[in-house]
């Protein structure tokens, strides 16, 4: 049966255990789209409803693997241990690529279609499918290893966070709520939200007790000498060159706190996760694009990172004002 399927490559690799390492290739379904829709084109299109209704991931899931240790790739496969994530069908209509893959204690888990997890054992030769946390909000979920071994985290809306960690200890492997908080109103209080400027895209922050720290305040060396447009709406700002400085806020809304805010109240930023300290129970998250935050969501506290996009390149880069992907880095030799 012809699945149509792509192939992603992930590193099995931890230097701390040994400088071998490993790399796995793993199918992933294509998108198809369905009769009626605009787009629909029989010759590519076209699905066999007996390959659509076929269980997925199957019971025998053959997958190409590298390994340092031989610098030959080759054929192995993994028999499934316990259910699959669904079917074919339901597969195809997830459409992000934005999924990432840890390695831990031995075992390689990805994050697949469906937000699934697939957790294979390479010594065993066996797998699981390990699905999402059964809460209908999380959705678009980022995976990531931290303080006590594999997390996930999903905002919901525009800055609900919820945090799961994955509990291997019992027959059955599930996912444990950790934390969810939804970190709007102590946003507006510390005043993070962002101003939006004609042309600029999303500019500095609304006047608060935040010092941001420019990555890049010059796009280019034409913006280096003349007076960009970014820059005339910076004029009345009364902006003072950045110094190395560090703000931490509770997420947490006293009862006084929260009566003195009213429907009108808006948060019209946004989210997004881009990983988990490695060691702390830390996330580290986007603020409309332009500020790192460091939530601890054993205490829901929240640090400010400082700004992490280039000053005038929301000038220059329109409607591309987006973080495709990010990883944590981790010194892990140190």
């Amino acid at each position: 049966m012809e699945m149509d399927t792509y192939q992603d490559m992930y590193l099995v690799y931890d230097p701390a255990v040994s400088p071998d390492y490993d790399v796995v290739s793993v199918s992933h379904l294509l998108y198809k789209e369905l009769p009626g829709y605009p787009d629909y084109d029989s010759s590519i299109d076209d699905r066999d409803p007996a390959v659509e209704q076929s269980e997925w991931p199957p019971l025998v899931c053959t997958l190409h693997a590298f390994s340092s240790r031989t610098g030959q790739w080759e054929e192995r496969s993994f028999a499934r241990e316990g259910g699959s994530a669904g079917t074919v069908a339901d597969m195809r209509d997830d459409l992000r690529e934005q999924r990432n893959a840890v390695y831990w204690r031995g075992a390689l888990y990805i994050h697949c279609q469906t937000d699934f997890v697939m957790r294979i054992s390479l010594s065993s030769d066996k797998y699981h499918v390990i699905l999402k946390p059964p809460e209908e909000t999380c959705t678009h979920f980022y995976l990531g290893k931290s303080a006590k071994g594999l997390y996930c985290a999903s905002i919901v809306g525009r800055c609900r966070v919820q945090v799961w960690n994955l509990d291997e200890s019992g027959c059955k492997m599930e996912w444990v709520l950790k934390n969810d908080r939804d970190l709007r109103k102590c946003l507006l209080k510390h005043k993070l939200g962002y101003s939006r400027r004609p042309g600029c895209g999303y500019g500095r922050a609304v006047r608060g007790p935040w010092t941001l720290q420019d990555i890049n305040h010059y796009y280019d060396e034409y913006h280096k000498d003349t007076n960009c447009y970014y820059d005339e709406y910076d004029k009345d700002d009364n902006m003072e060159a950045p110094v190395e400085e560090e703000f931490e806020f509770s997420s947490q809304v006293s009862e006084d706190e929260e009566s003195a805010w009213n429907s009108d109240d808006g948060y019209h930023g946004c989210m997004d996760i881009l990983g988990f300290h490695p060691f702390e129970e830390i996330i580290f998250l986007s603020e409309s694009i332009t500020r790192g935050l460091a939530y601890h969501f054993n205490s829901s506290k929240v640090e400010v990172l400082g700004n992490i996009y280039p000053a005038a390149c929301g000038k220059e880069l329109g409607n591309e004002q987006l973080i495709m992907s990010s990883f944590p880095y981790t010194p892990c030799w140190l």
